[in-house]
């Protein structure tokens, strides 16, 4: 199309435009301006709208997240005073002797000698998500505690155990009734953990 045809089109338009009475112009630029809204103007406003509800939902995981509240920090406080601190894994298998001589020491203190052994398991690697991105290889050192004592000495004995810094949890423990005499036999399993650069 040439630009004369394209001139006398757009003339031709212009003229029907003008011939229109003024109610029809009117409402020609009513519908210009509908089509001109619910084209552009309308998914603008729904995308700042999103947006909006995206930062402010951010914002509020940051404040919920971002500072502990009283509550968090007396629920980190009661841990550490029930179970105390918990080193940090080391480079080396130092650690397993650490928890062996504290587990041994809490056992002495109550003086319990019959029945007591101390046995390291077999060590494993522990699967996290760490070691992808660090390569950090976390491995568990488990020690199996069996000892004989009153049930209310192998519960301060216990909670002794869980208290010892080198070890990093009580993984499983097992309280057997003696059958002929007024005491109970434990075996626990207490891990130390340590780590290797992968």
């Amino acid at each position: 199309m040439n630009a004369s045809a394209s001139n006398s089109t757009f003339g031709s338009v212009a003229a029907r435009y003008r011939a229109l009475p003024r109610a029809m112009r009117w409402l020609v630029w009513l519908a210009a301006g509908l089509v001109l809204y619910f084209a552009v103007i309308e998914p603008v406003m729904i995308t700042l709208a999103t947006y909006h509800d995206r930062a402010r939902a951010a914002m509020k995981n940051i404040e919920t997240f971002g500072t502990p509240d009283q509550a968090d920090l007396a629920a980190i406080r009661d841990g550490r005073k029930r179970w105390g601190d918990v080193l940090p894994p080391t480079t080396d298998q130092g650690r397993v002797l650490q928890a062996k001589t504290a587990i041994a020491a809490v056992l002495s203190r109550h003086n319990l000698t019959r029945d007591v052994a101390l046995t390291e398991r077999s060590i494993s690697k522990l699967k996290t998500t760490e070691e992808s991105r660090t390569g950090v290889e976390y491995w568990r050192a488990p020690i199996e505690v069996k000892f004989s004592a009153a049930p209310h000495v192998a519960m301060a004995v216990i909670a002794e155990l869980e208290m010892i810094p080198s070890v990093a949890q009580i993984a499983s423990i097992r309280i057997r009734r003696h059958t002929d005499r007024a005491e109970v036999e434990v075996t626990l399993v207490a891990d130390a953990w340590y780590i290797k650069q992968g």
